[in-house]
């Protein structure tokens, strides 16, 4: 969930890299603020995973003294997913996720001050070199978040119709009433979830969950055009 990958972070400052950087008369202090609030949240959210990395491993560790080898499993899948989507294992304490949140809102500020300063001062290139910036980053953002909330079990309501929705990490979903398993992605352009059956192709709408989610209870919308609600199971 530890390849040395760093999701948010990773991704991210890599996607950004490739982002045009302003070439106009932008001024050093707006720039140099944002470059160095990028660093920042870089640095500190490393440090933030090199911690809940070092309490999983620990975790792992003390299970396999104890030969519990189902919860090793476990924690050894949360590990493994930790490493490749950023999905926060079950052992992140609260001041980790706090930490996290607080850093993802300081950037999101530094990104909007930044773009606002570059558009009072005429520089509208600059503006917009920052706001895709901004995109990226929010994008990284809006995936990690949303799978957090999906992942597990939910209720779908449909006229007289009732299933249990299982999301997996790895994208599949169990259908309680159905044997085949469909295939789910978050897709924010359409700011759904999409739900594919087998029969469905990669390209093409399936059952669409809105977005943002609401585990109290969420809309969508079938392939056969009816509305579901579906509400997250503790």
């Amino acid at each position: 969930m530890f390849k040395s990958f760093r999701l948010e972070s990773m991704l991210v400052y890599l996607l950004l890299s490739f982002c045009e950087t302003p070439t106009t008369a932008l001024a050093q202090t707006d720039f140099e603020r944002l470059q160095t609030a990028k660093a920042i949240h870089s640095s500190e959210y490393n440090k933030v995973r090199d911690a809940i990395a070092k309490i999983l491993d620990q975790r792992v560790s003390a299970l396999q003294r104890q030969g519990n080898q189902p919860a090793v499993e476990l924690l050894l899948a949360e590990k493994e997913l930790f490493d490749q989507y950023g999905d926060l294992p079950s052992v992140t304490a609260p001041p980790h996720l706090k930490k996290l949140t607080t850093l993802a809102s300081n950037l999101d500020k530094a990104f909007i001050k930044a773009r606002e300063d570059a558009t009072r001062q005429g520089r509208l290139n600059d503006a917009r070199v920052i706001e895709k910036e901004h995109d990226v980053f929010r994008f990284g953002v809006a995936i990690r978040q949303t799978r957090a909330t999906l992942l597990g079990s939910w209720k779908l309501k449909l006229g007289g119709y009732e299933t249990t929705l299982t999301f997996y990490p790895n994208g599949t979903v169990f259908h309680s009433t159905e044997s085949s398993k469909c295939t789910w992605k978050v897709d924010l352009p359409k700011k759904c979830i999409q739900v594919r059956p087998p029969r469905i192709q990669k390209d093409e709408d399936g059952d669409m969950i809105n977005l943002p989610l609401n585990p109290g209870g969420t809309t969508g919308r079938s392939l056969a055009g009816g509305t579901f609600v579906v509400t997250k199971l503790k």
